[in-house]
């Protein structure tokens, strides 16, 4: 790479420029990579319909033998790393905030407000769907399904979004949203820093990034938070380079990674997951944000909408299944089958696809104007529509 490119990397984006990129308003490539990574997660989730027992609290579920699954010999990269989303739906998060926001001086109302409405009401129906198809379970059965810690203070936890805070014993209620949980902090953290973020080009996005490697490597306390930190700002500084460099440069460092990534596959076996999974993400995040604003890919943009939704429903939709099997001591025989995975995933697909067009998208607006009446809520819903992220999918 010539030396006055690399030197341009640490150098601010003009304000023409800055304009130019977030005129090309939702990246749609980001927008299909998120559903795909959201269907990862329903299909990684698929193997809780194999756990069959009732739990009482403090009794966690058992290891199954992934080989059950159907299509195992297809499909197990993502029965066996399909949480891996989680960090995904995180960098794409850095991407998606930072198109909207970088660069920017907007209120903390206007953003505070877009977040809540955004993530919050969904959230929360779901989570009283969990507690009481789990009190239906306890009553019908016995006891909870998949998790067990399903009382009145790890109900508050959630219901304050702070799940996965550390204050917790374990996953409880809707356990997928525990990645959110995490990610708000770094929200917070985000706002302060977006206006000036690329005050010195890629150093900041940089900095932030590797301070949250080396928590996560060499410090163990609050490694969620570093972590989430990580590859939200990964995602940040891959944005930067999507407006920096050209597109056969692009195309050479995606290439470079993935083929560093398939040669420590294959020589060193036993590659730590994380730096494995950046070497993945970043190429395949960076090729969707460069070339993601092709016209046809805009089709497929509700495929993006409605991740949100198919996060959040997949779990409770899970739970009510298997309290209906366990009530009926029904076998789990017919879950092998490829025909169940298949109807499974259409079947949240279609949920979810309902979901965002009558329960969240309508709530997210209805909320936003009760919320604030004046035109900080127009430019409010507007940030939210354009950052209406994926968030992160997946249980530990």
């Amino acid at each position: 790479m010539p030396t006055s490119i690399v030197r341009s990397l640490f150098t601010p984006l003009s304000p023409e420029g800055t304009d130019a990129a977030r005129h090309v308003g939702h990246i749609a490539g980001v927008d299909i990579l998120r559903g795909l990574a959201a269907v990862c997660v329903v299909c990684w989730h698929y193997q809780f319909f194999f756990q069959a027992r009732p739990l009482l609290r403090g009794e966690y579920i058992s290891p199954i033998n992934r080989h059950i699954e159907p299509l195992y010999s297809v499909l197990w990269p993502i029965y066996e790393n399909g949480a891996w989303a989680v960090q995904l739906f995180w960098m794409i998060s850095g991407v998606v905030f930072t198109h909207v926001y970088a660069g920017r001086r907007v209120s903390a109302r206007s953003f505070f407000m877009a977040r809540f409405a955004r993530l919050y009401p969904l959230h929360f129906i779901t989570l009283i769907a969990v507690a009481a198809i789990q009190a239906a379970s306890f009553h019908l059965v016995g006891g909870f399904q998949i998790c067990s810690l399903n009382d009145a203070y790890h109900f508050v936890l959630n219901l304050l979004f702070a799940s996965n805070w550390g204050l917790q014993e374990e996953m409880s209620f809707n356990v997928p949203v525990w990645s959110v949980s995490v990610e708000i902090p770094i929200y917070a953290a985000f706002f302060f820093i977006a206006p000036f973020i690329f005050a010195r080009g890629l150093l900041w996005p940089l900095v932030i990034a590797f301070g949250g490697w080396f928590v996560l490597h060499y410090v163990t306390f609050n490694s969620w938070f570093a972590m989430c930190a990580m590859y939200f700002f990964i995602g940040c500084g891959i944005w930067f380079l999507c407006q920096k460099l050209r597109g056969w440069m692009v195309i050479a460092i995606s290439a470079s990674s993935y083929a560093t990534l398939a040669a420590l596959t294959i020589l060193v076996p036993k590659t730590p997951w994380l730096d494995s999974q950046i070497l993945l993400f970043c190429p395949t995040v960076m090729l969707c944000t460069y070339f993601g604003c092709w016209s046809p890919l805009g089709r497929l943009r509700w495929f993006g909408d409605a991740t949100y939704s198919l996060y959040l429903w997949h779990f409770p939709i899970i739970i009510v299944v298997n309290t209906v099997l366990a009530y009926n001591q029904v076998q789990r025989n017919a879950f092998s089958s490829p025909v169940a995975l298949f109807a499974w995933v259409v079947l949240m697909i279609m949920v979810s696809r309902v979901s965002f067009r009558f329960i969240e998208r309508p709530l997210q607006t209805m909320i936003l104007r009760w919320l604030v009446r004046s035109p900080v809520a127009d430019r409010a819903e507007q940030s939210s529509a354009a950052a209406s992220q994926a968030v992160p999918a997946g249980r530990r």
